[in-house]
């Protein structure tokens, strides 16, 4: 189950960087961000402040857009924890990971909504049945939250903290709950 996870979550990071890229290329930087890049900068950063309320950090401050940024970052959601809290550490992979589990939720939610996709294995149906006004508003709602719900460098440092500690705990869990386990 746990390589599952890690292998969608790689699976929604590559297609939200080629996303990304393409989009960019197609359209240019300054269109794609007019047009796409500031709803996926504010999911990307609402998603990180959700998951530091979730996981008891304190937001610190927050960009939600900013274009201009000198570095290079659209946004950013500073928080802060206690260090020596186990919790907290871990509670950064959930941050970390957030925009990609609450952008692929979004869309799916988007899915639901506007095309009536109930069963996602009868997705190209759905596409026939709906007003134009309802598929085109899915596609921009896909592309703008899809093409921003990347992990940034800052993200995956900020995971890799407490994913060390997650994988040993998980590591221990597994060690004991096999060796609790009556041999047959």
């Amino acid at each position: 189950m746990l390589a599952s996870t890690v292998a969608t979550l790689v699976v929604l990071q590559l297609i939200s960087v080629l996303l990304a890229r393409a989009t960019q290329r197609l359209l240019g930087r300054r269109l794609w961000l007019v047009l796409f890049g500031w709803l996926g900068t504010i999911v990307h950063e609402g998603a990180h402040v959700a998951a530091c309320l979730l996981c008891g950090h304190r937001v610190l401050r927050i960009r939600w857009f900013d274009p201009w940024e000198r570095e290079g970052s659209l946004g950013s959601a500073e928080h802060g924890y206690d260090s020596r809290s186990v919790v907290h550490q871990m509670g950064n992979v959930v941050i970390g990971i957030a925009p990609l589990v609450v952008g692929a939720a979004l869309i799916a939610l988007a899915a639901w909504h506007l095309l009536g996709v109930r069963d996602f294995r009868a997705w190209s149906i759905a596409w026939r049945s709906v007003p134009l006004w309802q598929s085109a508003l899915f596609v921009y709602l896909s592309v703008s939250i899809g093409s921003s719900m990347q992990l940034s460098r800052s993200d995956l440092r900020g995971t890799s903290r407490g994913a060390v500690l997650l994988s040993l705990l998980l590591f221990v869990l597994c060690f004991v709950i096999g060796v609790a386990q009556p041999r047959i």
